[in-house]
């Protein structure tokens, strides 16, 4: 009897914070990245997020003062990195896959703004420019 009661314990414990753990892990942004037309924001559960390179008006580093004041409107964020809608004064309503607050990226796009980040946010900058021709 005092068995089973410690299997419970243990399972009641246990099972929960890792079915959190693995079904956040699996919705974390993995990558980012680039071709002639598009970015896509690569997620681990093997779905991507395209932003078309056409529709896109400005891409800058996002800076803190921007970013103060920002809450989530429907959206998780701490755990593998921020994903979902938030909002602030200064942006108004955007959509946010980042996993590094230091090295965020501020995307404006016809109908959306985004705010991605990567390991390289200067070269990337750099790189989606070129591939506007800017």
């Amino acid at each position: 009897m005092v068995r089973i009661r410690y299997i419970i314990l243990i399972v009641t414990l246990f099972i929960p914070p890792l079915c959190v753990f693995f079904f956040t892990g699996r919705s974390a942004i993995s990558n980012i990245s680039i071709d002639e037309k598009s970015i896509y924001i690569n997620i681990r559960n093997g779905s991507s997020i395209n932003v078309n390179l056409d529709s896109i008006s400005e891409i800058r580093r996002l800076t803190p003062e921007e970013y103060k004041g920002t809450i989530r409107t429907n959206a998780s964020g701490g755990l593998f990195g921020y994903r979902g809608d938030f909002y602030n004064t200064q942006l108004g309503d955007f959509k946010q896959y980042s996993t590094n607050k230091d090295k965020r990226i501020l995307i404006k796009t016809t109908n959306t703004k985004w705010v991605v980040s990567c390991a390289e946010p200067d070269r990337f900058i750099a790189v989606v420019k070129e591939k506007l021709g800017k």
